[in-house]
């Protein structure tokens, strides 16, 4: 029973530490508010992409495969394999939007990543 229970433990702790990861692009996204007269889901918000991407330290830029929008890119590989490389971490990136937004903005905020780089 208790060779179970720490198996259990042990899996929650792997998929906790793994829900973040690192990323080189990201942006905000706005859902559940009214957009051009109606109720609207996952819209690029590029002023809350380009506020968050300052907070970040990284670059902001177009991501021009239709849809057109704002995203930021933050990488920079190091050569010594004992440094970390910088990137994006999604669960920051996301908190990052929402402060952007702030407490009072319409619907959810939500922040979305693209090409994930190794530990």
């Amino acid at each position: 029973m208790k060779a179970s229970s720490l198996l259990a433990v042990a899996a929650v702790a792997v998929t906790s530490t793994e829900a973040c990861a690192r990323y080189k692009n990201c942006w905000c996204e706005r859902s559940a508010f009214t957009f051009e007269g109606k109720l609207s889901d996952n819209i690029p918000w590029d002023d809350f992409t380009q506020a968050a991407c300052g907070k970040m330290s990284g670059t902001p830029g177009w991501y021009l495969d239709p849809p057109k929008y704002k995203e930021c890119y933050r990488h920079k590989k190091y050569f010594m394999a004992l440094k970390p490389s910088k990137a994006l971490n999604n669960c920051d990136w996301t908190q990052a939007c929402k402060d952007a937004a702030g407490p009072d903005v319409e619907g959810t905020v939500t922040g979305w990543c693209r090409e994930k780089i190794g530990s």
